[in-house]
């Protein structure tokens, strides 16, 4: 579980570095912010793509097989951005660091829910995304540092590195990689069909609204406050340690009062964060400016905390015997959403300015997630006693 989730931290690391570099890039290339965001977009797209039949692919083959290949190919991206000779290059070395890294989250969350009884499945699958949460931790420090000191390119140097050092594990441990038992495919009844579809919509509605925040606060920072790229990466990282700080949170609460109420909760404070954010770009002052950014980002690393243990334990409780094949569709709706909101944020933001395009961020986002949340519905929540040890040791 461990080395699976430092694994999946590559995704995180890869995503909240890049960020950091956006003006740099822009600068370097003498290129338009749309094509700059779009890079970003391109990367969660990616991310969308390789996630569009591995639950079906994991469902008959299991998932051991699928891990050596991710992180090759993250390396392979990583090499191709690295020596890209323009902004089209680089779209694609980071499209296909996207699309090879995609799948180990899915790897990850099937094993942590065939390996613990359902009574603690939320409070491990919460364990897995705090583990994982170093790399959107490490992340935004390792782009703007390297950024200020060395240079955008050598963004991915580390990522290279990072690849090969968590690939060299799986390789000399070959046990890690026998084949999961295959579990049969089922089918699912329209009424859970539905119930996938709302939970995908929430969760793709959920990181629209997030990703265009992960990439307009970099720019706030520089280009608003008129700060260099240390203190963004210092801003960023403050959201990485609420996220990873109360993933156990969000995971106890889904296991006490239910998911569906976590994800309300969830939904609430993302739009609470957008109203800080708002502040920030009417205010003149600087020091106003920082607080209401940095208490934006608080709020944006807590909605992560809540949420994404709550959208895990309720595809895991509604699809058990073909949890892999729901996560595959959730999870490519969830970057979709993921992927239009930096685009949305890169066409907004030049001619409506920050503040206008949060205003129509915000007043989308609350549109359409009430409906979503009500054709979601509620689920009971099952308090029983907490026993953390896995199933094979009971039984």
């Amino acid at each position: 579980m461990v080395l699976l989730s430092l694994t999946s931290a590559l995704a995180g690391i890869a995503s909240t570095s890049y960020q950091q570099v956006l003006l740099d890039i822009k600068n370097d290339f003498s290129v338009s912010w749309w094509l700059v965001t779009f890079s970003v977009s391109s990367a969660h797209l990616a991310t969308a793509i390789g996630r569009l039949f591995m639950g079906w692919i994991i469902d008959r083959w299991g998932e051991r097989r699928i891990i050596v290949p991710s992180v090759l190919f993250f390396v392979l991206g990583a090499l191709v951005a690295f020596y890209t000779p323009n902004i089209y290059w680089l779209i694609a070395g980071v499209f296909i660091q996207s699309l090879g890294i995609a799948p180990i989250t899915i790897v990850t969350t099937t094993l942590i829910s065939s390996l613990f009884s359902k009574d603690v499945i939320g409070r491990k699958i919460a364990t897995s995304q705090t583990i994982s949460w170093i790399g959107p931790l490490a992340g935004p420090l390792i782009g703007a540092y390297l950024a200020y000191y060395a240079g955008w390119r050598t963004v991915f140097i580390a990522h290279i590195l990072l690849g090969i050092l968590l690939l060299l594990p799986w390789l000399i441990r070959k046990t890690f990689l026998i084949p999961a038992t295959v579990r049969p495919h089922a089918q699912t009844n329209k009424v859970k069909n539905n119930k996938l579809i709302w939970i995908s919509l929430v969760g793709g509605l959920q990181f629209f609204v997030l990703f265009a925040s992960h990439t307009l606060v970099p720019i706030l920072v520089r280009d608003h406050l008129g700060l260099d790229a240390r203190y963004a990466g210092w801003v960023s990282l403050s959201l990485g340690i609420v996220s990873m700080m109360t993933f156990s949170l969000g995971g106890k609460l889904s296991d006490r009062i239910g998911p569906t109420y976590t994800t309300c909760l969830g939904i609430f404070v993302l739009h609470s964060a957008q109203v800080l954010l708002l502040l920030t770009t009417i205010t003149s002052e600087t020091v106003t400016g920082i607080t209401a950014l940095l208490a934006g980002s608080f709020l944006l690393g807590l909605s992560s905390g809540l949420s994404l243990p709550a959208h895990l334990k309720l595809i895991v409780d509604f699809f058990p015997d073909n949890k892999a094949s729901a996560l595959g569709f959730y999870k490519l709706v969830q970057y979709i959403g993921g992927a239009a909101g930096p685009a949305c944020m890169g066409l907004a933001i030049v001619p409506w300015g920050p503040f206008w395009t949060l205003i129509g961020f915000l007043s989308v986002s609350i549109t359409l997630t009430i409906p979503s949340l009500r054709g979601l519905g509620t689920t009971p929540s099952s308090v029983r006693p907490s026993k953390d040890k896995p199933i094979s040791e009971k039984n």
